[in-house]
């Protein structure tokens, strides 16, 4: 199923890039995370989203900014946070992500009303001050909103397996074996599923192969 209401109203006005948007931390690192992606091009790692626990009896787990993303220089051992800006994500867990040429394609993941289908990018390589993520808008039957599932490179495809979301609104190859437990606290039960799911990053198209 995909979702139709990722643009939420909390999100709607994100904050205002600081003056020195690409700041240099020595002595700072990200906060803890849970359910982020942490990409790597060999050189540097990114690392975006996931939520903290509130170590707080009677408080919620939150997720963290959606407009920024940490780099960490593995040659320097030194960490940098970088505001974004552009079609933001919308903060989330359980996305998929990966770093290819310096370019982070990011899909899918869970944010505060449900799972999501949508495909992102983000050019680490801009030398814009503020870097920015673009909403790809691809042709070809995406895969099903979902999260917690897995992706690989091979030459200039990216292809996707398995996760965990909503029953799919078209036919899809492979199984979906719904969650029972997800019927109690969702008005859309969700379940886990083998699909496999190829995206060409020259053309932006999904397609999905047999697979036996």
């Amino acid at each position: 199923m995909a979702d139709d209401n990722e643009d939420l109203q909390a999100d709607e006005e994100l904050p205002a890039p600081a003056e020195d948007s690409f700041e240099q931390l020595e002595n700072d690192s990200p906060a803890e995370r849970s359910g982020h992606v942490a990409v790597t091009d060999g050189r540097c790692m990114y690392v975006w989203g996931g939520y903290k626990n509130a170590q707080v009896r009677g408080f919620y787990d939150f997720y963290l900014p959606r407009d920024e993303i940490w780099i960490y220089n593995m040659e320097t051992g030194r960490w940098k946070k970088s505001k974004t800006e552009g079609d933001v994500p919308p903060s989330m867990s359980g996305s998929c992500a990966v770093c290819v040429d310096r370019v982070v394609y990011l899909f899918g993941g869970h944010h505060a009303r449900g799972n999501t289908n949508k495909f992102y990018m983000l050019n680490s390589r801009s030398t814009d001050k503020v870097l920015q993520w673009v909403r790809v808008e691809c042709q070809g039957v995406p895969p099903s909103s979902k999260d917690k599932l897995g992706v690989w490179v091979y030459k200039n495809k990216l292809i996707f397996f398995g996760g965990y979301g909503y029953f799919p609104e078209g036919k899809q190859r492979g199984t979906f074996e719904f969650d029972e437990t997800s019927f109690w606290n969702s008005g859309l039960p969700r379940g886990w599923n083998d699909h496999v799911h190829v995206l060409d990053t020259e053309t932006f198209t999904w397609s999905q192969p047999i697979t036996t």
